[in-house]
């Protein structure tokens, strides 16, 4: 099962690909996935999620940051010298 890191996550880039009218089919035609697999990625019941190879292709696509999936506003208010070391360790988290 994912973790609830891993759902916040999923839930995340889920919330964005709704919010650009992009279907299930259509995230999964630019990852190269089969819709099944997409529809088991955004449902906490199945084990699969988005490898961070994916997470990078959906951050170009959607021309966002990294850091904008893996952190959250109270994390981007760190110090500079800590911001990297959060990022890092919410990839972790992730994975």
């Amino acid at each position: 099962m994912k973790t609830p890191y891993q759902l916040a996550i999923i839930e995340r880039l889920k919330a964005i690909r709704t919010k650009n009218n992009e279907s299930q089919a259509q995230l999964a035609a630019i990852l190269g996935i089969s819709t099944g697999q997409m529809g088991n990625i955004e449902t906490p019941k199945a084990s699969h999620k988005y490898t961070l190879g994916q997470i990078y292709t959906l951050c170009r696509h959607y021309q966002i940051s990294v850091e904008d999936i893996f952190l959250t506003p109270e994390d981007k208010k760190l110090p500079t010298e800590l911001l990297l070391d959060k990022l890092i360790q919410n990839i972790i988290q992730y994975e």
